[in-house]
């Protein structure tokens, strides 16, 4: 694999800093490959060396140097209030269009990440806000509104117009334009509420931030999404911390639910950029797991053909607790200043072979409807004769004309959930190839084609997961009743 000679004098102080997916750029056969192929890539490398993972962060900002637009709004009317409070429609927000919004809603975003209990939106904040108006200094109206917006991008993600089309063949991302996209206007009247709320550490607050996270990655503003999840974390940290909580309480059942969701976003960051963590993971002990108080109510009566979200969001809680794991085991503890010379600094081979089994445990486990083998992991989940979809596999690379609309975003949390495992799998095997080095030749051979395999799993199941966003406009997929 090479020999720290190799490589600049100034790359072994500077890999320390790098995170796991970053370090397989600089292993020393893929680095000199890399620079001897005269892709555009190589010339990046020298940056990655100086900056070490803060450098994929600077690239991110660059992208982004301005924030979403601002300057479209909705036409509005004044609404009576009892209170004196000045409160005021929406032109265009007919019954019929808020219906329809929080349907894709509900059957998309909150598939993924259930912050929102359907019938307690609908009856305590949904219809209260289309009575009595919205007003700027109110969390429900601003939660309404983000709901909407991140409706409208699900439809439109779906059913909208190709963003491009080059050489005849049209974009994945459909609806708006990656400057403008879909629900601007609905997401830019939240953003002018939030300065009001901003202080307030609230179930709605963290909502709320929650909500603006996940429109920002929908729209691939990905440092955006980072610090409204920040700022997600924090308020739900003051108010575990400061507030009595009786966790059998539907109410609590939500600030569980929005505790893990913060958990998931923070720790995916964290781990893949090394981006800060707010201190949320130390209260992981005191949260208990949800239960979905009422979760019945979100799709009304349970059928073969659901989505079994409640399911897959304690997978993907179980499975972050174990990538954690897999990092502080394998790459937390290992040296790895020896990862680039001929002396292998990492964990026992028992200690791999452990998290391996745990890992595949973890797949045994899980709930039939959402169980797969290796062997059929581009194949519908296992939802029941009426769940299926005919014989065609789940995911394609070709899009085909016609817009694939998968019920209750069944493609999107299928690949989320298997696309998890293949690339805590590949974590586990890593750091093979560096373990047996030049010494051992056939090993060598063996243990690169193992780790190889596993990491074209992961790419396979990372592009069908991105083949699948981009037909959902970045992250999601629209079902429309």
């Amino acid at each position: 694999m090479g020999s720290q000679s190799s490589f600049p004098p100034d790359m072994l102080r500077t890999y320390q800093h790098l995170t796991v997916a970053h370090k397989v750029l600089l292993w020393p056969s893929i680095y000199l490959h890399i620079l001897n192929s005269g892709i555009a890539v190589a010339s990046d490398l020298q940056y990655v060396l100086q900056e070490g993972t803060p450098w994929f962060i600077h690239l991110e900002l660059h992208k982004h140097p301005k924030t979403l637009p601002w300057d479209t709004d909705m036409r509005t009317y004044p609404m009576p209030s009892s209170t004196g409070e000045m409160r005021a429609g929406f032109i265009g927000l007919t019954p019929e269009n808020v219906r329809r919004m929080s349907d894709a809603y509900f059957s998309t975003f909150n598939i993924l990440f259930p912050i929102l209990d359907r019938q307690m939106f609908l009856e305590d904040i949904l219809e209260p806000v289309l009575r009595n108006g919205f007003a700027d200094c109110d969390p429900q109206g601003c939660l309404v509104l983000l709901v909407l917006a991140l409706g409208q991008t699900a439809i439109d993600g779906v059913y909208g117009s190709p963003i491009s089309i080059i050489e005849g063949n049209p974009s994945g991302l459909r609806g708006g334009t990656s400057e403008r996209p879909p629900g601007l206007n609905l997401f830019n009247e939240a953003r002018r509420r939030m300065g009001f709320i901003m202080h307030q550490c609230t179930l709605e607050n963290v909502q709320i931030h929650l909500l603006e996270s996940a429109y920002y990655e929908a729209c691939a503003r990905h440092m955006d999404f980072w610090r409204a999840t920040v700022a997600a974390s924090t308020s739900c940290q003051i108010l575990i911390k400061c507030e009595s909580i009786d966790w059998s309480t539907p109410r609590a059942d939500l600030i569980k639910r929005a505790y893990w969701a913060c958990m998931l976003s923070e720790d995916m960051y964290h781990l893949e950029l090394d981006l800060s963590q707010t201190g949320i993971h130390t209260l992981e002990d005191q949260v208990p797991l949800p239960y979905f108080h009422g979760s019945e109510s979100n799709y009304g009566s349970p059928s073969d053909e659901k989505s079994h979200f409640q399911y897959h969001f304690l997978a993907m809680i179980a499975l972050r607790r174990l990538v954690a794991r897999i990092h502080e085991s394998i790459h937390c503890s290992s040296n790895s200043s020896a990862e680039l010379s001929e002396d292998y600094g990492g964990p026992p081979v028992h200690v791999i072979k452990e998290l391996a089994r745990q890992l595949e445990s973890w797949r045994s486990l899980l709930p039939r409807p959402l169980q797969w083998s290796d062997n059929d992991k581009m194949e519908f989940p296992n939802m029941g004769s009426a769940g299926r979809q005919g014989t065609d596999p789940l995911f394609s690379m070709d899009q085909g004309s016609v817009p694939i609309n998968h019920r209750d975003n069944l493609d999107i949390m299928t690949a989320q959930l298997r696309t998890q495992f293949y690339y805590a799998r590949f974590m586990i095997y890593r750091p093979g190839p560096n373990m047996l080095c030049s010494r051992d030749t056939v090993g060598v051979s063996m243990a690169t084609g193992a780790c190889a395999a596993q990491e074209q799993e992961a790419i396979g199941a990372a592009s069908v997961h991105v083949d699948a966003e981009f037909r959902g406009h970045i992250a999601y997929t629209a079902h429309d009743d």
